[in-house]
């Protein structure tokens, strides 16, 4: 059965298949992981909610809970409160600054930090229960790939980051639903998303500008923004995919075709998401992959040589390892890292989509060869909170996974609010 972005406020958890609902509970520990390794890092230590945003005096104000006069939402791992939109905002922004958020190659989206923190600093405000917010959640993921797939070829030629962008159809999607909105006023959410989508060039991230870590709040801000918006009756216009003249599908996707035929939504979509096993850019890690096959290099290393596809290897050439975030796309930093070794390591391209070959040279004159056709996936999101978040990842897992039969959000709150204890993220 296909769905629409005009279905969207009708699908409900049943909809979604059974493995659909197992993945969404784990994408939640995969966040909060990413969130728990931030938080230890505290790069902006002086990074704090904005005055609380207050709409022009037509538009609804943000709801605000009788109980809790100080905020809405949660800042995770930190325990103040905040409206919503802020929340989103610091949450995804913490939670994308080690770099080891999820992905869904399929439209280049990191809905961990877009999408989820904007469905849960909603679902706190409007008091929802566990389905609705995993509901939502999924249902952000759905949104934002279809939005973004046909989007990416003209991100990707216009060498913009993806990710940046296209969560916020997800987290506008997610916002809306929990709003209650109507099918119209969702639609009108997710274009209005789509007017206000940041441009991310990948500039911030090779040369490391802080500003990369707001490429996982923004959108999740945005979103937020664009659901209480279209609550008030501000929505953006219908044809923003499909228009032949203008709208963002002819931008970007310089008017290709899929660009503006219907948006389909996959119910499956959270399925297609891997989680990272390193503190590093996708575009590494399939480098790490094959290096992973020889390890332990107990020899002394002459070279290592690495061979991986046009745009990880275009990717780490350009980056800047001086920096913390320049460095997470920097192929010889994360084979340092990664070996404890110092090594004189060259890069070529190969014609693979999204493998490498990795050939490691010894002092005496032997040589050891590993190949991957794709980077390696975390497969258990457990073994990776329990391994980040430290003391705090038992009372984690106990409320995530409560959720399908909570009537409310207030033991994750609970587990969410105090600072965690966690070790190196790069290393398992």
């Amino acid at each position: 059965m296909k769905f629409s972005l005009r279905d969207l406020g009708e699908l409900s958890w049943s909809d979604f298949s059974a493995a659909a609902r197992a993945r969404v509970p784990e994408l939640l520990l995969d966040v909060f992981a990413c969130a728990a390794e931030g938080r230890r890092i505290n790069p902006y230590p002086r990074l704090g909610p904005y005055p609380r945003f207050e709409p022009y005096p037509c538009l609804e104000p943000y709801p605000c809970l009788e109980n809790d006069p100080d905020g809405d939402a949660l800042v995770w791992f930190d325990g103040r409160r905040t409206d919503p939109a802020n929340a989103a905002l610091m949450n995804g922004t913490f939670a994308h600054h080690a770099e080891l958020d999820d992905g869904n190659p399929r439209a280049s989206l990191h809905g961990g930090v877009t999408v989820i923190p904007a469905a849960l600093a909603v679902a706190e405000t409007v008091g929802a229960t566990g389905v609705e917010l995993l509901s939502a959640i999924a249902a952000g993921y759905a949104v934002a790939a279809a939005c973004g797939r046909p989007l990416l070829p003209g991100i990707v030629r216009h060498r913009l980051h993806p990710p940046s962008m296209v969560g916020c159809f997800g987290a506008a999607a997610a916002a809306g639903r929990l709003l209650g909105l109507s099918g119209s006023e969702l639609t009108g959410a997710v274009y209005l998303a789509g007017t206000l989508m940041p441009l991310g060039p990948f500039e911030s991230f090779t040369k490391g500008a802080p500003v990369k870590d707001l490429y996982g709040g923004y959108p999740a801000f945005i979103g937020v923004e664009a659901a209480f918006f279209a609550r008030s009756g501000i929505v953006g216009p219908e044809a923003l995919f499909e228009s032949e003249r203008d709208g963002i599908g002819a931008f970007l996707a310089d008017g290709a075709h899929e660009a503006r035929a219907p948006l389909e939504l996959d119910l499956d979509e959270v399925l297609h998401v891997e989680l990272k096993p390193w503190a590093s850019c996708r575009s590494v890690h399939a480098s790490l992959t094959a290096l992973e096959k020889l390890l332990p290099l107990e020899k002394d290393v002459a070279e290592i040589h690495v061979e991986t596809y046009r745009f990880a290897a275009e990717l780490s050439a350009e980056s800047d390892p001086s920096t913390p975030i320049g460095a997470k796309a920097s192929i010889p930093y994360a084979i340092e890292t990664l070996t404890g070794k110092s090594a004189d390591v060259t890069i070529a391209e190969d014609v693979g989509p999204r493998g490498a070959r990795v050939s490691v040279r010894f002092e005496d004159g032997t040589e050891r060869t590993a190949e991957v056709s794709s980077p390696r996936s975390e497969k258990d999101a457990r073994k990776k909170i329990r391994r980040l978040a430290g003391n705090r990842a038992a009372v984690l897992e106990a409320a995530v996974d409560e959720l399908p039969n909570a009537k409310n959000l207030n033991a994750l709150t609970r587990a969410l609010r105090d600072a965690t204890s966690s070790p190196d993220a790069f290393h398992q």
